[in-house]
């Protein structure tokens, strides 16, 4: 019940017992609340991990990346990101391009 947003723990206390310090019944209210959120957040950080060991060379040619568009190539070159992660970074990049650019490093053994 708590995971709904209209649902406040002080509702359902009665149901499934109080517990006398309104510091940890707040604390366990926001922990179920956001278990979801934080769950993502997690997962997230783990994929950013992983793709911030994958090195970019530093002579890539992004323009022979099929499907990759010009905005992101212009981005890419600008920036000239290290890292997939830090690719993965630059405001406006997208999952998409992210992965082209996996796959064309992935295609190529660099």
């Amino acid at each position: 019940l708590l995971k709904r947003p209209e649902i406040k723990y002080e509702a359902i206390k009665n149901v499934v017992g109080g517990i006398e310090n309104r510091r940890v019944e707040r604390e366990v209210e926001i922990a179920i609340k956001y278990e979801g959120y934080m769950r993502k957040l997690h997962e997230d950080l783990k994929l950013y991990e992983k793709i911030d060991r994958i090195y970019i060379p530093n002579n890539l040619n992004y323009k022979n990346i099929s499907g990759l568009r010009k905005e992101f190539i212009e981005k890419l070159e600008k920036i000239k990101p290290v890292t997939l992660g830090q690719a993965a970074r630059i405001p406006g990049m997208t999952p998409a391009a992210i992965s082209l650019l996996h796959i064309y490093m992935g295609k190529k053994n660099v």
